[in-house]
């Protein structure tokens, strides 16, 4: 079992010591995002985890733990920063700031569990494709011999971020082959391979690596066993198939692009976060329907 800690939110960030207390408690109760009264049990004990995913923009918080987790669990991160200031990711650490950390998490597991995640990428006025470029090929320079690989993917429109971005002036990409090309250009430069997200990406710009964030590649250099989701996380994601132990509108960066919160910052701060719970946000219920995901020998069952 492949656990992703999380795609639904910053659980570095914002649930560490939860998550820390459910390592030692060898389980987690997770809901489903759509039928909330339906919870799995996911073990998270040594034998049923094969490898651990951290998605975050702010590793620090786990810092702490990391020497002493890499020794018992197969480890990785996936640490996303970009060139956007407060008016795009209003409470997200200075770029900066997460560089060191991540150079910090980099010495611990190696450039090859790292990866950088430079998404997603928006145009506007303010962020025009010569200010992204620049920016990139800044933090290139920082995160050079740190990471092997960034990912990188475009700003997706979903409906119910539209009202927010509206303000921004948000725009499509003038000439996306030059752009990406341009990217390409500074991250080989500096030693670091260029990825898609998404295998349409690497369609349209096959010098650029084939798209898939969490990689059969990096599992078969690892020993991991993985498999493939019947159903992708999203078009053209080529990603293994993954256990997601995080909870949608639990997140606390506030960036504007954000599809995994719906809820108003207000809402989201006045939830109850719990370290001791069971659950990453509130608690069970009597009305809980509840199942225990299979570890590693019930490996086709899934969450997600």
């Amino acid at each position: 079992m492949i656990i992703s800690a999380s795609r639904r939110t910053d659980i570095c960030a914002f649930h560490s010591r939860w998550f820390m207390n459910r390592l030692e408690a060898g389980y987690a109760m997770v809901r489903n995002p759509v039928r909330r009264e339906m919870v799995s049990r996911v073990p998270l004990d040594v034998g049923s985890v094969d490898h651990m995913v951290f998605i975050t923009k702010d590793p620090s918080p786990m810092l702490p733990y990391l020497p002493d987790l890499s020794e018992t669990y197969s480890v990785s991160f996936q640490i996303t920063i970009t060139p956007y200031e407060r008016d795009v990711e209003f409470d997200v650490p200075e770029s900066d700031r997460v560089i060191s950390f991540l150079k910090e998490v980099s010495e611990i597991l190696g450039s090859d569990r790292v990866i950088w995640r430079f998404d997603p990428i928006l145009f506007s006025d303010k962020y025009d494709e010569e200010t992204i470029v620049s920016g990139f090929r800044e933090m290139c320079a920082q995160m050079s011999g740190y990471v092997d690989r960034c990912v990188f993917t475009f700003l997706e429109h979903y409906p119910k971020i539209e009202p927010i971005i509206g303000g921004l002036g948000i725009r499509e990409c003038r000439d996306r082959k030059r752009f990406v090309s341009s990217l390409n250009e500074c991250a080989s430069s500096f030693d670091i391979r260029l990825s898609s997200c998404t295998a349409d990406l690497y369609v349209d710009h096959p010098f650029i690596h084939s798209g898939a964030c969490i990689d059969t590649m990096s599992m078969r250099r690892w020993g991991i066993p993985y498999e493939m989701p019947s159903t992708p996380v999203r078009k053209g994601c080529g990603c293994v198939k993954t256990v997601d132990i995080g909870d949608y509108d639990t997140c606390m960066h506030n960036c504007a692009y954000c599809y995994a919160n719906s809820s108003s910052v207000k809402s989201r701060s006045d939830k109850v976060y719990d370290p001791d719970s069971e659950f990453i946000c509130g608690y069970g219920e009597h009305t809980d329907i509840i199942r225990e995901l299979g570890s590693k020998s019930q490996s086709k069952l899934s969450i997600r």
